[in-house]
């Protein structure tokens, strides 16, 4: 019993201090966070996909799925249980974190003994970008979790050499990969880990194999058969790999998230699939023909491998930037950025759950382990196939935080290692730990500083803004454009969005400067010469009227209602012809343009 509560306590010491940060920071988040009631970007996407779900449309409309589905349909799932209660799903991912934390310790105790155990417990609980990403509905902590049980059943696999375990093994995997696509590299590297010991045995191989296959595809089969069925395009992916490929191997590509110049690729709630929207119409502008999505995938695809093969220097030079992205403790932000959300929430800042801390660790660890042949290789592997899974890509914080629970086990070991060396006086072996370890942290804190600067600051503040203004808020939404623009936002999107809202606000001239800024920068900005000249229409001043919306129609000879407020400035200096020619072409492309149709309306009240 006294052997059973000696081995207990430790974990209710990882359980308890894992709820206490989590509680923590739900409350300060709930309470100061401005997100906490208003979902911006992937965010926004998942919760209104999920509640279609929840409404009962399982299939989704007859299309690839723009996204990877796993979490919107588990989070559908769970509003059609609870009702649409976004902050439910926050709190369910939170306590989700705590139980992982206690798994950690498991597999920490179980390789590298009771004190690794508890610092990898206790390490894993104060992660802050795992804090973070629990407060979000974006997926990545269910893909964390999700992980976790990964370990957690390899382990279990090893022991037991019971079938059911190497399925669920191979089925969490399968949900991993429609989840984070980057794991379908980990499916065949678990497995050649998995089963090579059973290479001297054809007969259990064989049969082995076909379990763990099994388990994998089932995931991946029943997105096959929804895709086939409903789409009519029989694969597993989803119609944005190909795009997020090319983001991320482009010339001059910086290594995150970064649409092509000219590659329209924001996420509004008036156009929630922006980032494969511009690149679709790119992709038929140069084809020039209809593409179904695999298509356009295929498309970007091909034009991020043509990088490769006709600039292989600078694609180099671009991939190792990515990798040294993935090892930054840099935290790349994508729709939110963790260094942002840290003022509204104390447990987001604790020392040691930070990422220029774990990474020094998490090396130390590693050194630890590897000099005494206690090496985890299925864990190391897992890490490097998958890090090289999301390198092909682009990388974001959100994206390699599923190597996370390795980085704190291997934390662990190296800690515990230290630990123990105190605890028997060996203080040479403690004076090289300490020293290794604060030279790996002033590194990584250097390393880290040398981003600064290098991606704007302002984009949450952005985000939250174009939420609220697309959601009919312009109030709410321009102290937010403001402070991004104060944050040194300095990009079309954010200058186009201020002008709308301080046109709704009433402040003509603030959104003339606005506008002018965002042509400034993108002169063929077809809205913004259409809004400039509404604005000095109003003000009557109707030459600059007309000189902005023959701008707008330069720039796209599409932008029919430019033309049709171009035949209004003709008409109020009475060129009724010049009026009537220019309605004519509008209503002969849009005959239900209502701007031209009421203009024609007029001139047949002058007769």
């Amino acid at each position: 019993m006294g052997r059973r509560l000696s081995v207990l306590a430790p974990l209710a010491i990882v359980l308890g201090w894992a709820l206490l940060v989590r509680v923590a920071h739900l409350y300060a988040f709930f309470a100061n966070s401005p997100f906490s009631d208003t979902l911006v970007s992937d965010a926004y996407i998942f919760d209104a996909w999920a509640a279609r779900i929840a409404a009962g449309d399982w299939a989704g409309e007859p299309r690839l799925f723009v996204l990877p589905p796993l979490y919107p349909y588990l989070l559908g799932s769970l509003y059609k249980l609870v009702g649409h209660y976004p902050s439910v799903a926050i709190v369910l991912q939170s306590l989700l974190g705590v139980v992982a934390s206690g798994l950690v310790w498991r597999l920490a105790h179980d390789r590298f003994g009771a004190e690794a155990g508890l610092v990898s417990g206790i390490l894993f609980g104060s992660v802050g970008t795992l804090l973070f990403y629990e407060s979000m509905l974006v997926g990545t902590s269910v893909a964390v979790v999700l992980t976790v049980l990964l370990l957690v059943f390899i382990e279990r696999w090893r022991r037991s050499d019971c079938y059911p375990d190497l399925v669920i093994t191979g089925l969490i995997l399968g949900l991993l990969a429609i989840l984070r696509p980057n794991f379908l590299l980990v499916i065949p590297a678990v497995g050649m880990v998995l089963l090579w010991p059973l290479r001297a045995d054809l007969k259990r191989l064989r049969s082995a194999a076909a379990v763990f296959v099994v388990g994998a595809a089932i995931p991946l089969l029943v997105l096959t058969v929804r895709n086939g069925a409903v789409a009519g395009e029989w694969t597993p992916m989803s119609s944005h790999g190909g795009i997020n490929f090319y983001m991320g191997n482009h010339p001059g590509a910086p290594g995150w998230f970064a649409p092509p110049p000219r590659m329209p690729a924001s996420i509004t709630p008036r156009e929630p699939e922006g980032n494969l929207l511009g690149p679709r119409r790119l992709a038929e502008a140069e084809t020039g023909r209809t593409m179904s999505d695999r298509e356009v995938s295929a498309f970007w695809f091909g034009k991020g491998l043509a990088f490769f093969v006709d600039d292989p220097v600078g694609a180099l030079g671009v991939t190792l930037r990515k990798v040294r992205l993935f090892l930054s403790a840099h935290e790349v932000p994508l729709n939110y950025s963790f260094d942002h959300h840290r003022q509204y929430a104390a447990a987001l800042n604790l020392p040691f759950g930070q990422m220029a801390v774990l990474f020094p660790l998490g090396m130390m660890g590693l050194i630890v382990v590897w000099r005494g042949r206690r090496i985890p290789k299925d864990w190391l592997l897992i890490g490097l196939v998958y890090g090289a899974g999301v390198i092909a890509f682009h990388v974001a914080t959100r994206y390699r935080m599923p190597v996370v629970p390795i980085l704190v086990l291997f934390a662990g070991a190296g800690v515990s290692t230290l630990i123990s060396s105190i605890m028997a006086r060996d203080w040479r072996t403690v004076g090289i730990g300490v020293v290794v370890s604060l030279f790996l942290i002033a590194g990584t804190v250097a390393e880290k500083a040398s981003w600064e600067g290098t991606r704007s600051r302002s984009m949450d503040s952005f985000n939250l803004g174009t939420s609220h203004l697309y959601a009919g808020e312009p109030a709410e939404a321009l102290p937010h454009l403001e402070a991004a623009r104060r944050a040194g936002g300095q990009f079309v999107a954010l200058h186009y969005n201020l002008g709308l809202a301080y046109t709704a606000a009433g402040r003509p001239e603030d959104a003339l400067a606005s506008y002018r800024l965002a042509i400034d920068i993108q002169p063929d900005l077809a809205p913004a010469h259409m809004n400039l000249g509404n604005i000095h229409f109003q003000a009557n001043r109707f030459t600059e009227a007309a000189s902005s919306y023959r701008s707008a129609i330069a720039s796209d000879p599409e932008a029919h209602n430019a033309r049709a407020a171009l035949g209004w400035v003709h008409f109020t200096y009475h060129r009724n012809d010049s009026a009537r020619v220019a309605w004519q072409k509008v209503l002969e492309r849009e005959p239900e343009n209502r701007s031209a149709l009421a203009g024609m309306d007029r001139l047949k009240s002058l007769r």
